[in-house]
């Protein structure tokens, strides 16, 4: 399972193995490996962060 998603500049990639969280190339954040947890986490960190 891979889920990708590109909203402006940023690109969250979801995957059962590695999940990262990629603001204009300059962090890569590591989210908890839970579905539902981060899951939440790219929703929030994405309405947060761009807009």
């Amino acid at each position: 399972m891979k889920l990708t998603y590109k909203v402006k500049e940023v690109s969250v990639e979801i995957d059962k193995r590695i999940t990262r969280l990629n603001l204009s190339n300059k962090n890569i954040v590591s989210l908890p490996k839970e579905i539902g947890e981060y899951t939440n986490l790219v929703y929030l960190n994405l309405k947060t962060n761009v807009h």
